[in-house]
């Protein structure tokens, strides 16, 4: 067992913890610079990040002197803690004459300046997956994944039994599950501006891994012994736990994210700067927290996938004369899209109510039911229509609608590896492999 531990890497440490799912974390307690309209004045504060009634970066103050009276008080102040840049946040509320809260974007901190030689972050409500073991104290689990693209190395390891907790599984909760470390794959020092595109990248992939917006946050500099010597800290969007669960396969994960990365970030960076990838991937992230509201997916799901034909056969030169899109109905460019999938556009056996809706009004394949409710959905004149087919066989439409949505995005990468069928309930290659 000695054998076995001291062979292993030592699992990344969070910089912040916390002490149950949906405990505010405390980033930093004591004086501040308080700016308010004429007054100045220093004042004893608190910085957390915290979840409810919504998640994002707090300050509270207090000893607000006599002189600046509620009545003073602007939406917006500006402040300054020790070895920070200034930052303005915006009032939310007023407790009392010696307490004030406010909302905040972001807040920089500088412990020791210099180059970095690593980055910490952590990520929020993350998906479980086995990985490569990493060792914690007296024990091992398999929690690492890695991924390299260009000049930068990315490891992330699930933090032990983060995601255990029963209180996590409740939906709306939140917590740091996972913590990932950013290097140059080269040992060279770099700045917090050089990896902007990075975040942003990870944001994306982690988003569409989780099917939920989930980015890393609460980001520290550190040099090469893990030493702190900056801090940014952002209110970030994150969404809570739901039940939807994505396409990311749960067996093969090692071998999917390390495929993932490169392929997002060549992606975003070939491709007007990735907007129609981010729009993608929020649509998705949309669908699977809304799985229970089958009507309100049924244009977002037809919307998606005509903006993956536009991807894939405009914007990978396939189809060269737009004009000629105009003569295709959404149906059809949907079976285009299903044709370069290598999948079936038939109605799967297992979609029992949708089959027989088809049956009933002639729908030829899903495309056809697909386009079909949709049209009954946002033309009033044929509401009527929607109204004659069960909820169950609308979420049949819907669920295979997001499956299409899944591999288009996939497709639109270049990914080869596994993922999760959610109509076999199962995990396999991608079609087109």
């Amino acid at each position: 067992m000695a054998d076995l531990l001291a062979s292993l890497p030592e699992a990344i440490s969070p910089q912040y913890v916390m002490s149950e799912p949906n405990a505010a974390i405390c980033l930093y307690r004591g004086p501040v610079r308080v700016r308010i309209g004429a007054n100045t004045w220093r004042a004893a504060g608190a910085l957390t990040y915290t979840w409810f009634p919504s998640s994002g970066l707090i300050l509270r103050i207090r000893e607000v002197p006599g002189s600046a009276s509620g009545a003073q008080f602007p939406l917006e102040a500006d402040f300054e803690i020790s070895g920070g840049r200034p930052f303005r946040g915006s009032l939310l509320s007023i407790g009392s004459r010696t307490e004030l809260t406010f909302l905040l974007s972001t807040v920089e901190k500088t412990y020791v300046s210099g180059p970095l030689t690593k980055l910490l972050f952590h990520i929020p409500n993350f998906v479980r997956y086995g990985g490569n073991f990493v060792r914690k104290a007296n024990s091992y689990y398999g929690g690492r994944i890695e991924a390299t693209y260009d000049c930068w190395k990315v490891t992330i390891d699930q933090i032990k039994d983060a995601n255990l907790n029963n209180k996590l599984h409740l939906p709306g909760s939140f917590d740091i599950t996972h913590v990932g470390l950013l290097e140059r794959s080269d040992g060279m020092q770099f700045y917090f501006d050089d990896v902007q595109d990075v975040l942003r990248c990870l944001g994306i992939t982690f988003t569409f891994i989780r099917g939920g917006w989930c980015v890393p946050f609460l980001l520290v500099g550190q040099d090469n012994d893990g030493n702190k010597m900056h801090a940014i800290w952002e209110t970030v969007r994150i969404d809570p736990i739901f039940g939807g669960r994505s396409w990311f396969p749960r067996t093969a994960t090692i071998e999917a994210f390390s495929e993932l990365l490169p392929l997002v970030a060549d992606k975003m960076r070939r491709e007007k700067d990735g907007q129609d990838l981010q729009a993608l991937v929020d649509w998705y992230a949309f669908l699977l927290k809304n799985t229970g509201e089958p009507y309100f997916a049924l244009p977002i799901v037809t919307s998606a996938l005509d903006l993956i034909f536009w991807d894939i056969f405009v914007g990978g030169g396939i189809i060269k004369d737009e004009n000629s899109i105009d003569k295709l109905n959404v149906a059809d460019r949907i079976r285009l899209i299903l044709d370069k999938l290598k999948v079936s556009s038939d109605i799967p056996p297992a979609c029992e109510e949708l089959k027989k809706a088809a049956e009933s009004k002639n729908w030829a394949d899903l495309p056809h039911a697909l386009t079909e409710l949709r049209n009954s959905l946002v033309h009033p004149k044929k509401r009527e229509r929607l109204y004659q087919v069960t909820p169950r066989a609308v979420w049949d439409v819907v669920r295979v609608g997001i499956q299409y949505l899944e591999l288009g995005i996939l497709r639109m990468l270049g990914y080869k590896g596994s993922y999760w069928d959610r109509i076999s309930d199962k995990e396999a290659a991608v079609p087109w492999a």
